[in-house]
């Protein structure tokens, strides 16, 4: 593993791994875009015009919602550029920070770009500072992403009174003018929001909040030596003397500086004894099940029904996408499967952030019964695709439909016009792909209503939230009367077209569980590497 990687691999590692969403079904990849960087640096306009970036709506708790964003990749790939080519003097600026357990460090080999947290470090200096401190106070930022302002990359790099004072001087074209411009550009100039999900935002989130911390710090005493941050979480330790509502009010202060709100519901006093890792997680975690576990059914279901009932009462956790998970570990047999899988259809349908987690279990069983000339229960597996369908088809939620179309793909499920039909007025280029994909395959039926999809295979749908559709469906010939010359002469478009470069790989499944948590313990055992040597690798 590089401690330092060049500019060079930083670009790498931005567009082949801190691109596309970690919550997209496994199609959707952007490898090849990274593998033609040099020549795209030389042949790509940067003064292309800004564009919309792809909505992918997902579940995060209860009924609530997150829009992550696949920006344009031409847009993506400056902004990229200019993190990677600019990396020392931003490492620069984010090395000032005391206190944050978040470090961006380039990972050249791992699932991301980055490494994440090591939360178990986190939940280790929080103990520290409830250890050395009567009280601590936690606060976070209210709807960060969405509603920060990128003119405040400006301001964090070099201070809101120094940018405007210098706003049509020597601010122009500096580094925080660049990204300012360029994050607006992949959001069709909105100066409001920053896309969530790519590794880009990220950094720039750091830079952010750094720059908060040094306000908060000229507020509040001895500040960095009793806090601890982790993206835009903050716990600071409180003496006896210490007023918790005046530090939560120089933290505001610091916060309305750069347009941002702390989240109330989330801001509280913690004492001594309260745990960072909530205690469902402890109750969970001491299930276990073996190859020569007795009465597994028994297990399972207390199992389960006790992961239902704790998600009831802690709404705003994921519960059960956690219980989904960790059941993997399980060692079920086929006598016991029709009945564990009976849970999984349930956890799907209670919390969809399962769905995911859920496919890959079923999609990997369904390959190994197959060997045996056997098969999961295919109807119970359409009967949860054609509720997803119909359920969240009309309100837009690409991650569940999109998930479920994927489930068609993999168990080879297939649909009638009518059952699909309220997919195809979705305004979403990943279901528009995967339904495409199905259709090639057989699984949908010819002559769908497409009027929709096609309106944007053209040079607006290139710029437009559609524009993964609008190159993919060209680029591989799709659809047969849609012709390719709006992608070949496209000025930027027309080169990701001469190298082939596909964001959409049908040949991609999900990975088996053993791989994937292999995979998962060498990632965690390097983040902690990487957290206890900071100064090595940042």
């Amino acid at each position: 593993m590089s401690k330092l990687p060049n500019k060079d691999t930083r670009l790498k590692r931005l567009l082949e791994a801190g691109y596309f969403l970690e919550e997209l079904p496994p199609p959707f990849v952007s490898s090849e875009f990274a593998k033609f960087r040099s020549h795209f640096q030389k042949v790509l306009d940067p003064k292309v015009q800004h564009s919309a970036y792809a909505r992918y709506s997902v579940p995060r708790h209860n009924s609530a919602r997150r829009t992550l964003g696949i920006p344009n990749p031409i847009n993506y790939f400056f902004l990229a550029k200019e993190l990677s080519d600019n990396w020392v003097e931003i490492r620069k600026f984010l090395r000032q920070s005391s206190i944050s357990e978040f470090k961006p460090i380039f990972d050249t080999s791992g699932p991301r770009a980055l490494f994440g947290i090591n939360f178990e470090h986190v939940e280790a200096e929080i103990s520290k500072l409830q250890a050395l401190h009567n009280k601590c106070v936690k606060v976070d930022i209210s709807r960060f992403y969405p509603t920060v302002y990128t003119h405040s990359l400006g301001w964090a790099l070099y201070t809101k009174k120094f940018v405007k004072a210098n706003l049509h001087k020597i601010y122009k074209g500096s580094l925080g003018d660049r990204l300012d411009r360029l994050v607006r550009y992949c959001q069709e100039n909105q100066s409001i929001g920053l896309p969530i999900g790519p590794d880009t935002s990220r950094i720039l989130s750091e830079i952010i909040c750094v720059a908060i911390e040094k306000c908060i710090a000229d507020k509040i005493v001895q500040f960095s030596d009793r806090a601890v941050r982790y993206v835009d979480d903050i716990a600071i330790g409180l003496s006896i003397e210490d007023n918790p509502e005046q530090f939560v009010s120089h933290i505001a202060s610091a916060f309305s500086e750069f347009g941002l709100e702390i989240n109330i519901d989330k801001t509280r006093v913690i004492g001594k004894g309260e745990r960072f890792h909530p205690e469902w997680i402890s109750i969970l975690r001491g299930y276990r099940i073996t190859g020569v576990t007795k009465r597994k059914n028994e297990i399972v279901e207390d199992y389960f029904k006790n992961a239902l009932h704790l998600s009831s009462d802690h709404e705003r956790d994921n519960v059960l996408t956690y219980a989904v998970k960790r059941s993997r570990s399980f060692k079920i047999d086929d006598d016991e499967w029709d009945y564990y899988e009976n849970y999984l259809y349930r956890c799907a349908r209670y919390n969809t952030n399962s769905i995911a987690a859920v496919s890959q279990i079923l999609i990997e069983r369904n390959y190994k019964m197959a060997m045996k000339g056997k098969s999961i229960n295919l109807s119970m597996a359409k009967a949860l695709v054609l509720d997803m369908i119909k359920q969240y088809s009309p309100l837009g939620f690409d991650y569940e439909v999109s998930w479920a179309l994927f489930l068609c793909k993999a168990l080879k499920i297939s649909l009638n016009s009518k059952e699909v039909a309220p997919v195809l007025g979705m305004t979403s280029p990943t279901c528009a792909l995967i339904a495409i994909d199905l259709q090639n395959l057989g699984l949908l039926p010819k002559g769908l209503n497409l009027k929709f999809w096609r309106s944007f295979a053209n040079a607006d749908g290139l710029r437009s939230e559609m524009w993964l559709f609008a190159y993919e469906i060209a680029r591989k010939g799709w659809l047969p009367t849609i012709p390719k010359d709006y992608v070949k002469d496209d000025d930027n478009f027309g080169k990701l077209l001469e190298k082939s470069v596909y964001f959409y790989d049908e040949t991609k499944n999900v990975k088996s569980t053993a791989s994937e948590q292999k995979k998962a313990a060498s990632q965690l055992w390097k983040i902690k590497l990487v957290t206890s040597k900071w100064n090595e690798y940042f």
